[in-house]
């Protein structure tokens, strides 16, 4: 895991890697990763807002709280993040092969900071499957676009 910030910069990523010892078959190995970074258009930076003791960024902070009466427009990001999640392991043919797919996700994010507690997310998520298991469940299909709004109070 690694992450940097710099003024309204910043980028994240982390990557994992499984190995699992199996009784009656041979060791199986997955592996995950993401990189994601993020721009705030407004100024704000994350830097911060970073614990090292926890290892993760807290909420981001307008600078100006959105304000009709006072013209604060909190604060707006732009993010994007690419995610891979490989759980096949071994070819189809092999005795004790895991064939759970892989799958690649691409997304880009418009977030609207209006005060410390109020979020507001607009996101598109392209992910692209491939080598899924076969099941009674899989339809073939190769792609899938996600468009989602989505607000968050925290307190």
């Amino acid at each position: 895991e690694a992450a940097f910030a710099w003024g309204p910069f910043s980028i994240f990523g982390e990557y994992n890697r499984a190995v699992i010892r199996r009784k009656r078959a041979d060791t199986a190995q997955f592996e995950s990763g993401h990189v994601a970074m993020t721009w705030t258009l407004t100024g704000e930076s994350r830097a911060p807002a970073y614990r090292i003791g926890s290892g993760e960024f807290k909420r981001l902070r307008p600078e100006k709280n959105f304000s009709l009466k006072n013209g604060g427009i909190g604060a707006w990001e732009l993010a994007a993040r690419y995610a891979y999640v490989n759980l096949t392991d071994g070819s189809a043919s092999e005795t004790g092969s895991v064939n759970g797919g892989k799958e690649q996700a691409f997304t880009a994010a418009l977030n609207w900071y209006v005060n410390p507690v109020i979020r507001f997310m607009l996101d598109w998520t392209h992910v692209i499957e491939t080598g899924a298991s076969t099941s009674a469940f899989n339809q073939e299909a190769k792609g899938l676009d996600i468009f989602a709004f989505r607000s968050q109070f925290t307190f």
